[in-house]
């Protein structure tokens, strides 16, 4: 009875998460085309078929450019059914998809009106709606240049960020101009109004989480209370509410942190919580040196004043009451630190095989915190460490945790756990492809990929 009602419970959620995510990619699909759609309705102002098509390209690009300001905004409701991670990467997809429509636009008026191309090349001698325009696609490629080519440029997080919104700002604005100066087909009432929509929809949303979302942080600061070095070259960044009772979250989940630059800076960086969910008074974040951030959390003093944004991911154990299989690698561990210390914290006694792969012994971060949970006889955690360069006379297992290896690491009851990956990308593709082939359940597999 018991399983049939987990069973049951579990359909009713993978339904509910279903319908949300129809709904709104539904609204995102028809956003995209109402457009489209009134052009049809819109009275025949002139132009052939191949001008009617380079014109649906180009509404196509500005509209889909208008809703890239919206996927990383962080609004509530789309970022609970779908989670930041595959929005900001969907995000990223779509760029080439609004490139293309762009592009495709230009490129059919310079061919089929040769007047058109001197735009292309020095558009100031024209009128305003050449010059918008032309400013619209350098922006448009400035903006793709410099997010395919950060490194290249060595542009740091903080300048890219910046150089980001800036630029998508400029480029929807400058769009937005050229089609309402041309006041072609946009003289239309209703196809204008749904441009100056869709418009504000887009800076209404980048003004939610630039300006909105930080102003809300303001009444809940955090102060750093230590700073302790972990194995495997992180830091622990160990914090506490600064007068209130703290931001709730779940194990598992996120936050954007700002230690510097003040609360409107775009100055921040996301990192899973490490500890545990039942203090939020007291979150920590344990985070590796990478990048040009991270490298320089342990100069963070103490009493340094901290603003999180968060609690983001959408993950929850699908099967509340079964154990956990948690595969990580690397800084990983992270969230699965939270989880473990969460249970342990409410002496939860359910199961958790934790398969941790590591470079050595050395980079096993918590090492000596996890196997001393494991030796609590209120908990039931089994730590199975994987090491690629395993020390002289290891006996546990090494290697990679992949479909030769991942059937020996599973528990007998594999097919009724909740199942959490984090580690690198090709880590998780490997262990998300082993687990599908060995009958695992999809609907009990998450895996970070943040």
């Amino acid at each position: 009875m018991e399983r049939a009602s987990a069973s049951s419970s579990r359909a009713r959620s993978h339904a509910a998460s279903r319908l949300a995510w129809q709904l709104w990619v539904s609204i995102y699909v028809f956003t995209l085309l109402s457009p489209l759609a009134l052009l049809v309705l819109a009275p025949a102002r002139g132009g052939d078929r191949l001008d009617l098509f380079a014109l649906y390209a180009g509404y196509l690009g500005f509209t889909g450019f208008a809703l890239q300001l919206v996927l990383p905004s962080r609004l509530p409701g789309v970022s609970e059914t779908f989670g930041i991670p595959l929005l900001l990467r969907v995000h990223r997809a779509l760029g080439s998809m609004v490139l293309a429509f762009v592009v495709l636009h230009v490129a059919i008026f310079a061919w089929h009106h040769p007047k058109y191309r001197d735009w292309l090349l020095w558009p100031f001698d024209d009128a305003p709606r050449a010059q918008l325009g032309w400013l619209a696609v350098v922006a448009l490629l400035a903006l793709l240049v410099t997010t395919w080519g950060r490194r290249r440029f060595r542009l740091s997080y903080e300048h890219w960020r910046f150089l980001h919104l800036a630029l998508g700002l400029l480029c929807t604005s400058a769009a937005l101009g050229h089609v309402l100066v041309i006041s072609w087909y946009s003289a239309y009432a209703p196809l204008r109004w749904l441009l100056l929509g869709i418009f504000a929809l887009g800076i209404g949303s980048v003004a939610y989480l630039r300006v909105l979302r930080p102003y809300g942080r303001l009444a809940a600061p955090y102060h750093v209370r230590a700073v302790v070095p972990e194995r495997g070259a992180a830091t622990s960044l160990l914090l506490e509410a600064a007068g209130h009772d703290g931001i709730r979250f779940q194990p598992g989940q996120f936050a954007w942190i700002k230690v510097k630059g003040g609360t409107y800076s775009l100055q921040e960086h996301p990192f899973s919580f490490s500890s545990s969910a039942a203090d939020p008074r007291r979150p920590s974040f344990t985070i590796k040196a990478l990048g040009d951030f991270s490298s320089g959390v342990e100069s963070i003093q103490v009493g340094t004043e901290v603003l999180i944004d968060g609690p983001h991911g959408s993950w929850m154990p699908p099967v509340p009451d079964a154990g956990y299989v948690l595969i990580v690698a690397g800084i990983g561990i992270t969230p699965a630190m939270s989880i473990i210390r969460t249970l342990a914290d409410h002496a939860d006694g359910r199961p958790v095989r934790l398969l941790y792969g590591a470079r050595t012994w050395d980079d096993i971060t918590f090492r000596e915190e996890i196997d001393a949970l494991a030796l609590r006889p209120d908990l039931a955690l089994e730590p199975w460490y994987v090491l690629d360069t395993p020390p002289e006379g290891w006996t546990g297992w090494s290697g990679r945790m992949d479909a030769k290896l991942m059937p020996q690491l599973l528990p007998p009851d594999a097919g009724a756990r909740n199942y959490f990956i984090c580690g690198p990308p090709m880590m998780i593709d490997g262990v998300l492809a082993t687990l599908n082939g060995l009958g695992i359940p999809d609907d009990l597999v998450y895996a970070d990929r943040f």
